[in-house]
């Protein structure tokens, strides 16, 4: 049998078989590579659960919504796996994802049962990853590109390999999805109705990742073009809205207004410094939010209910000077932070491993392979081409990390899946306009 043949007989079967049995094939494939990841590689005695772990264990032991601050308490000796009664207030990150360790953490127990769970719930969302991003692709495309997409997302090492890890990627892909499956909805009805359940979800999105309002906010430009100002006003305005509490929690811990959260500075720090690489490491290997002179200055400000602030003033004034002081610099470090968002960060020693580099490698080949064809075809998804914009932008300005690319990569997806297509079949996709 030829080449061809085989490609084409790999086609019919993904993309003719009943939807039962793929889904099957697809979930189980999904279940058995997880399990064996977590197996693997996941901890069990006590797991890296970064600050929201942190932050839902000083919850559970009645300090309140409250940190020391990330990377200080290694410098200060503290074991951040144990709560601080000396914590002060946080808004470092948002509450969603830190409210399922909560949870978990609370119901389950902050013990091995408690990290099964976690773990299960990771494998829980990369199954819903897939299907969330089979809807999203078939809303856009076809269903034959539908089905490529959910195979994709099943066979992508490194969201099998972010199961076994507690970042969060894994909700934010899911909630992203479907934020985009509704927004695409009020696109097609038009109406209140839709507007206001794409507003809620995409709420909740936004209770996990700040970014979402940004998008919201260009996605409603679109929305006005596609439907109605009416509708676009109204979704836009229910996220804008469903953010008050939280600033409002956040001026009466800190008499300040965040809006969102206090980490701004600080990242937008990490990628515009001396040192920096651009990535989640330094030129010379070490994590890219350590540095001796501002830990100096940080380490004696007075743990006041202000400290997070006060902490966040000095990265903004050393970020400020060093835009000021080296501005091609910055240009520059921009420019390769967007080079490397669309390709891989190898200041990242984490992640220069064969299988991820090739997987990553394909993953971009194929997602501007896709690109260009759908372009050629006259179907471009504006609202996947929107985010994506809109993440490389705001990722080049801070600091490219692994994560967030493993995030964003699950609206490469689509792309991606149009060129396996045209490997596969021959035959891309329809030359035809689309709504969206």
């Amino acid at each position: 049998m030829s080449l061809r043949k085989t490609l084409n007989s790999v086609h019919r079967v993904i993309s003719r078989s009943s939807s039962g049995r793929f889904w099957k094939v697809v979930i189980g494939f999904i279940l058995v590579t997880r399990l064996a990841a977590v197996v693997a590689l996941g901890e069990f005695h006590q797991p890296q659960l970064y600050e929201y772990g942190m932050i839902a264990r000083h919850l559970l032991a009645g300090y309140g919504y409250s940190l020391v601050f990330p990377g200080l308490h290694i410098e200060f000796g503290i074991d951040g796996n144990v709560p601080q009664p000396d914590a002060t207030p946080t808004a470092f990150t948002l509450p969603g994802y830190v409210g399922v360790m909560y949870a978990v953490l609370g119901v389950v127990g902050d013990n091995t049962t408690g990290y099964i769970v976690l773990y299960g719930l990771n494998i829980l969302m990369g199954i819903l990853a897939a299907w969330a991003v089979y809807l999203l692709t078939r809303m856009l495309l076809s269903e034959e590109a539908a089905r490529w997409s959910a195979v994709l997302t099943a066979l992508y090492p490194p969201f099998i390999a972010v199961s076994t890890t507690f970042g969060g990627a894994l909700w934010y892909q899911v909630l992203m999805c479907f934020s985009l499956i509704l927004i695409i909805q009020i696109a097609r009805k038009k109406t209140l109705m839709a507007a206001v359940a794409a507003g809620i979800v995409t709420a909740v999105w936004l209770y996990f990742r700040a970014e979402a309002l940004g998008i919201a906010a260009l996605l409603s430009l679109w929305l006005w073009r596609k439907a109605s100002a009416r509708v676009a006003f109204a979704f836009f305005l229910i996220v804008a809205l469903s953010a008050v509490p939280w600033a409002v929690r956040n001026y009466y811990a800190f008499h300040t207004f965040v809006p969102m959260t206090t980490n701004g500075w600080l990242n937008f720090w990490r990628g515009n410094n001396p040192s920096t690489s651009g990535g989640s490491y330094t030129e010379d290997g070490s994590p890219n939010w350590y540095d001796s002179n501002i830990y100096d200055q940080i380490k004696v400000i007075p743990r006041t209910r202000t400290h997070e602030i006060d902490i966040m003033r000095v990265y903004k004034a050393e970020a400020l000077r060093f835009v000021r002081e080296h501005p091609w610099q910055v240009a520059r470090l921009y420019l390769k932070k967007l080079v490397m968002f669309f390709t891989i960060d190898f200041s990242d020693p984490r992640i220069r491993t064969p299988i991820f580099i090739i997987s990553q490698g394909l993953m971009v080949f194929a997602f501007f392979w896709g690109f260009f064809i759908l372009r050629h075809k006259g179907r471009a998804p504006w609202p996947l081409i929107i985010c994506i914009t809109y993440y490389a932008l705001l990722v080049s300005a801070l600091h490219v990390e692994t994560r967030y690319q493993i995030m964003v990569e699950i609206l490469f997806i689509p792309f991606s899946a149009v060129a396996v297509m045209h490997v596969f079949s021959g035959n891309a996709i329809n030359k035809k306009s689309t709504s969206a």
